[in-house]
């Protein structure tokens, strides 16, 4: 397992036991341990605003939103980068592109308008009622489709074939075991790390 540091005492630590440290012994929330301490600076602030902003062992945010980001860097930026991010707009959204997307839109709107959609639902429709004999595909205890349930299986429900049931029941099973491991695995995991993390406390005590 990873070790930290805590840059309040240099002990080292799984993260969770740093927490733990950080709260029982050096009596401050873990919070304000990574916006005061972790990054050996104070971060965790917007840059534009000032509000708290998301703050991790990994990363921090610099800003709060998408909005005060911008703020921040229209406010703070020279006339050099203002010169680059106007050519990098004006290159990225040209006459031409905005012409091209117009008329792929137009075309895919002839196409799908809502006559197509209407017909396309008026086929499926036709087709179950042809298949099946029901035009709702959830609803097949039509005679029809049990007219050819029984030409393909010769059986007019699918779970009376013995092969195709004892299938299934396998299959059922097989998943019902493979949860209970999965479930077994993670508890047996967790009581481990619960058994190692009082034994390192008994020990730092």
């Amino acid at each position: 397992m990873k070790q930290r540091i805590c840059k309040l005492c240099n002990k080292s630590f799984t993260t969770i036991e740093l927490k733990n440290h950080i709260l029982d012994v050096h009596k401050i929330s873990f919070d304000i341990y990574l916006r005061k301490y972790f990054y050996d600076k104070e971060v965790g602030f917007c840059l534009n605003c000032g509000k708290k902003t998301k703050v991790s062992l990994y990363k921090y945010s610099k800003y709060c939103n998408n909005k005060c980001q911008l703020e921040y860097q229209y406010k703070n930026e020279t006339e050099e980068d203002k010169k680059l991010r106007k050519e990098k707009l004006s290159k990225s959204w040209t006459k031409e592109k905005k012409e091209k997307q117009s008329k792929k839109h137009i075309k895919i709107n002839e196409k799908l308008d809502n006559d197509y959609y209407k017909n396309r639902y008026l086929k499926i429709k036709k087709t179950l009622k042809e298949k099946y004999g029901n035009e709702n595909a959830f609803q097949f205890n039509s005679v029809q489709f049990k007219e050819n349930m029984k030409k393909l299986y010769g059986k007019e429900n699918y779970f009376e074939l013995s092969d195709k049931r004892k299938e299934y029941e396998f299959k059922k099973i097989n998943n019902f075991k493979k949860n209970i491991k999965k479930n077994q695995n993670w508890i047996l995991a967790h009581k481990n790390k619960n058994i190692n993390l009082k034994q390192s406390m008994n020990r730092s005590v």
